[in-house]
């Protein structure tokens, strides 16, 4: 409902404020990363990854690795409703970090999205570190469709067989 979503991006922007106020950089990284979903949501990706990108910045300089892995994750989104992924393959990620799994998911997506299997593999099977259900869920879908599209139909199977595994587990909790 319309009055929600400007009742969201109204109190997204006092959040913001308040943020920059308490002088709390993790917290006015979230709240950029926050900012940049509500301009999703209304389609406006330019603004959406002006704020995700903001947020990258500061959660970087705090070490705030989840509210960076979460503004990669879907500033990558933003760029590919843009028509422009290949932008988000210059995302930059902390080595090591399992908290990124999340963004490796979304470089294996976009890598996917540009028809470069290997390079989408690479980082799909990375995003497999993750103990995050619904991550692991996604890596493993986009992992059988990748060999299911190469022919290779024995790996195509088990990777489904994972994938099941986890959205059943999900449906269940």
């Amino acid at each position: 409902r319309r009055a929600l979503k400007e009742d969201a991006k109204h109190e997204l922007r006092n959040a913001y404020d308040f943020a920059v106020m308490s002088r709390d950089s993790s917290r006015i990284s979230s709240s950029l990363c926050s900012l940049g979903r509500i301009y999703g949501v209304y389609g406006q990706w330019d603004s959406a990854v002006y704020f995700y990108s903001e947020a990258i910045k500061m959660a970087e300089q705090v070490d705030d690795f989840r509210t960076l892995s979460n503004a990669q994750s879907e500033i990558a989104h933003a760029y590919i409703q843009l028509s422009t992924p290949e932008q988000a393959i210059q995302l930059r990620t902390k080595k090591g970090r399992s908290g990124l799994a999340q963004s490796y998911l979304s470089l294996g997506k976009v890598y996917k999205s540009l028809n470069i299997g290997d390079s989408s593999m690479f980082y799909l099977n990375k995003a497999l570190t993750t103990d995050n259900l619904y991550t692991a869920r996604d890596a493993y879908w986009y992992l059988y469709h990748l060999h299911k599209e190469q022919g290779q139909y024995q790996e195509a199977i088990s990777f489904n067989e994972q994938y099941r595994q986890y959205a059943d587990s999900i449906r269940s909790l």
